[in-house]
């Protein structure tokens, strides 16, 4: 067609398709409908993750009365240490931008933190 291609089809009757459209809107058909499920671009996303690490320990009070505090706990954190199981390879399984991502580009790497922390009560 001059203006356009008639794509093979039918319409919703049943009568052949006649409805002529642009070139660009038959390759922006094809290029959705390729990019929308392909099978061999598809994983499952499961994974185990540790994701927290928490160790505190609480002075007995014998020792905080000498220091004159009711209360004193010494912690040290760790946070997204380490995958134990995935099945999705080279992206971080939680850090896919938006719900319709299905692409490994990530907009942030993953952050692995660690610290500590004084908690004192009086």
């Amino acid at each position: 067609m001059h203006n356009g291609v008639i794509l093979d089809g039918v319409k919703a009757d049943g009568t052949p398709n006649n409805t002529i459209i642009t070139a660009e809107d038959k390759y922006a058909y094809y290029w959705r409908s390729f990019m929308d499920v392909q099978p061999d671009v598809v994983y499952k996303n499961n994974y185990i993750k540790l994701r927290n690490i928490n160790l505190a320990y609480t002075l007995p009070n014998s020792f905080t009365k000498k220091l004159r505090v009711e209360r004193f706990t010494v912690s040290v954190f760790a946070n997204n240490l380490l995958y134990i199981h995935k099945t999705m390879p080279n992206v971080d399984a939680e850090s896919i931008n938006g719900t319709n991502a299905f692409y490994e580009n990530n907009a942030f790497p993953a952050i692995r933190s660690y610290g500590a922390s004084i908690r004192a009560t009086f």
